[in-house]
């Protein structure tokens, strides 16, 4: 019986597996598919990657990146000053009370669970996140005011 590696993932000089960061292309029949262009979407734990760039790229219009690295967001407000569809902010993901209930269409996170997972109190502050997320996508869909 054959291995199936997934698409995102290598094998070390050791053999053992790494994750690589899922690039915009991978995921964009995905989004197509249940993230129309013109919703707010917000992507957690964006880092420096350019997968928000990618989504304006193709066309979406109201994409919000959240991460608690002070740096990283200076870093990325200043690279994409001049795209006003990418806006950055730092945040916690386990508190992001700055936004309203059902302020997104649509939340991406792409390893910020993982990253979680992997930390003290990994559970508690999982939950934490995980209520945000859905605070702020799920809200939407059983509200008339927003949606």
């Amino acid at each position: 019986m054959e291995l199936q590696v997934p698409l995102n993932a290598t094998r070390s000089i050791r053999g053992r597996m790494h994750s690589q960061p899922l690039k915009y292309p991978s995921l964009k029949p995905l989004l197509n598919l249940y993230v129309p262009h013109n919703h707010r979407v917000l992507i957690v734990g964006c880092g420096n990657s350019a997968f928000s760039e990618g989504m304006v790229d193709d066309g979406y219009e109201d994409v919000v990146n959240v991460d608690i690295s002070s740096v990283v967001i200076e870093a990325m407000q200043k690279k994409y000053s001049d795209r006003p569809q990418l806006k950055y902010m730092k945040m916690d993901t386990r508190d992001m009370s700055c936004f309203e209930g059902g302020s997104f269409d649509g939340v991406v996170d792409k390893g910020t669970l993982d990253s979680i997972l992997c930390g003290q109190s990994s559970q508690q502050n999982a939950a934490k996140m995980l209520s945000e997320v859905g605070r702020l996508h799920m809200e939407c869909q059983f509200s008339d005011s927003h949606c």
